[in-house]
């Protein structure tokens, strides 16, 4: 079993060790067990715990739907971890649509005459191959 401190977590995952307490104290990550000295020791699924949410908070997942995705497989509650997954999924799926939609307003942006960094075909002058930017 690889066993972590909560220094050495923070190390291999990249979060600061105030971040993994606070997550511990929230309920998104919970010790494999605590030393007689009262020093927390998590496990390798502490460890993806907190890929998954640093995963999900690129993605766009708030914190509160991460916890509630963490909350069901703590409590091993099926219905209420698919409901979740379900919800962080809609949710990235709303941030794709926003995201191909600015894409597209940029793409008609670039297309207008007045584009400032709207580049000119290339221009041939003898041998030299340039280009210009407007």
């Amino acid at each position: 079993m690889n066993a972590y401190t909560i220094s050495k977590l923070a190390r291999d995952s990249g979060f600061s060790a105030a971040v993994v307490h606070n997550y511990t104290q929230r309920g998104l990550l919970r010790p494999a067990r605590c030393t007689p000295s009262g020093y927390r020791i998590y496990d390798i699924e502490a460890l993806e715990r907190l890929r998954l949410i640093q995963a999900g908070r690129k993605a766009g997942i708030p914190l509160a739907e991460l916890e509630a995705i963490c909350r069901a497989l703590n409590e091993h509650d099926g219905v209420r971890l698919a409901r979740s997954i379900t919800a962080a999924r809609s949710r990235i799926t709303e941030v794709r649509a926003a995201l191909d939609a600015f894409d597209g307003v940029l793409a008609a942006l670039n297309r207008l005459p007045s584009a400032p960094n709207r580049e000119r075909p290339p221009k041939v002058r003898g041998a030299v191959l340039t280009t210009h930017a407007i």
